[in-house]
């Protein structure tokens, strides 16, 4: 009878172990369930960081380039407006030879017909008297 009540407690015991056993288990199994919940919603919360973080990076890069590429543009024009000027600046150098040299041809070509005059004028003063 003993012995009987022994089993019969020690049936319990076990019984009770293995139900708090199952207990155990199920929030062994809720617990790792969240857990991986918490895991994948975290790394996407990461990927979406990184994602935005490329996306950003990439605009300002973009954004810098873009910036630089007006500047070099603005740069490559001022180039060519100082390269026209200095064109003007000798063609207006030879013009401005040409007009001292059609001055100087001026000039002799005046002189000469100075002479010329005078010497009309002398041999009209002297055919006079």
């Amino acid at each position: 009878r003993n012995k009987e009540k022994k089993i019969d407690s020690s049936q319990k015991e076990m019984h009770s172990l293995l139900q708090r056993m199952k207990i155990l288990e199920t929030e062994r199994d809720h617990a790792q369930s969240s857990i991986k919940c918490q895991a994948l919603t975290l790394q996407k919360q990461w990927n979406r960081s990184r994602k935005f973080a490329r996306t950003e990076t990439a605009r300002l890069i973009q954004g810098h380039l873009d910036e630089r590429t007006k500047a070099e543009k603005k740069v490559a024009e001022a180039i060519k407006r100082m390269e026209l000027a200095e064109l003007r600046q000798e063609e207006a150098k030879k013009m401005l030879a040409q007009a001292h040299e059609t001055e100087n041809a001026l000039k002799v070509r005046v002189e000469a017909e100075k002479t010329r005059v005078e010497k009309i004028e002398k041999t009209l003063r002297e055919s006079n008297e």
